[in-house]
C-alpha cells in the first residue's frame, strides 16, 4: 500500500499543474483547448482520450490497467476518475448534459471500483459522494445503485446506504409508470438482502452508521409489503 500511495502522489504531483491548466482554460471559456490537456493527460496515464474511457466504461478500464499495471492500477484508477470529472464538469459548464453526464458516471464507476478493492485514494481525487451529489439530478443504471449500496455498507454508512435504495426504488415506480423497464434490476430483492445483512450486526454497529434496528425491521417489512 505505502509503494501504490508513493505512486499515486508522484502522479498528482505531476498531473495538478496540467489540471489546474485546464481549469483556468475552462474559467476563460476555452473549453476545447480545456480538454485537449486533459485528452492529454489521459494519454499519458492510459494511452486513451477520455471520450474513448468513457466509451470502454469502468470495467474495462480498470481490467486493462489490473492487467498491465498490476502494482500501480489503483492509483492510475483514481487519476482517471479526477480527469473525468474535471472533464465531466466543463460539459455541464457547456450545458452539455448527456457527455458531461457521461464522464462522471464513469468517473464513479471507478471510483466505486476502488472501494470494493479496499483501497483509499486520498484527499486530492474526488470522492464518491461528490460524485453522486453531481449526479443527484439523474437517474442512474441499476448496478450503479447496486454498486453505491456496497460501498456505504462498506464504509459502515447504513443510513447514506438506505437512502441510495430509496433513490432506486422512486426509479422504478418512475420507470413502471413511463414503460421505461430497459433497465429494471429488482431494487426490492437487493433491499431485502440489505436489511438482512444489517439485523445480523450489532446494535451498536447499526447506531453508529445512524440506521437502528427497529428502522431496519420496519423497511423490510415495508419492502416486501410492495
Amino acid at each position: 500500500m505505502r509503494r501504490e500511495n508513493d505512486f499515486l502522489l508522484r502522479l498528482i504531483q505531476e498531473l495538478a499543474s496540467v489540471i489546474h491548466y485546464a481549469l483556468g482554460l475552462a474559467r476563460d471559456k476555452k473549453y476545447d483547448l480545456a480538454r485537449e490537456t486533459l485528452d492529454q493527460a489521459a494519454g499519458d496515464v492510459l494511452g486513451l482520450t477520455l471520450h474513448s474511457v468513457t466509451q470502454l466504461g469502468a470495467e474495462s478500464v480498470v481490467s486493462t490497467l489490473q492487467l498491465q499495471e498490476r502494482a500501480a492500477w489503483q492509483a492510475k484508477t483514481a487519476v482517471l476518475a479526477w480527469l473525468l470529472k474535471e472533464d465531466g464538469d466543463m460539459f455541464f459548464a457547456e450545458k452539455d448534459e448527456e457527455l458531461g453526464y457521461g464522464r462522471l458516471l464513469t468517473a464513479l464507476h471507478l471510483l466505486l471500483a476502488l472501494s470494493a478493492a479496499d483501497w483509499e485514494p486520498g484527499d486530492d481525487i474526488p470522492t464518491v459522494d461528490e460524485l453522486r451529489h453531481s449526479l443527484a439530478d439523474f437517474v442512474l443504471p441499476a448496478a450503479t445503485y447496486r454498486h453505491l449500496i456496497g460501498h456505504y455498507e462498506r464504509q459502515g454508512a447504513y443510513a447514506a446506504a438506505e437512502d441510495v435504495l430509496y433513490n432506486w426504488l422512486e426509479y422504478r415506480e418512475t420507470a413502471a409508470l413511463t414503460g421505461n423497464n430497459s433497465d429494471l434490476s429488482d431494487p426490492i430483492a437487493a433491499g431485502a438482502a440489505f436489511y438482512q445483512r444489517l439485523l445480523q450486526k450489532e446494535d451498536d454497529a447499526l447506531l453508529s452508521g445512524n440506521l437502528p434496528r427497529a428502522e431496519i425491521e420496519t423497511g423490510l417489512a415495508e419492502l416486501i409489503n410492495q
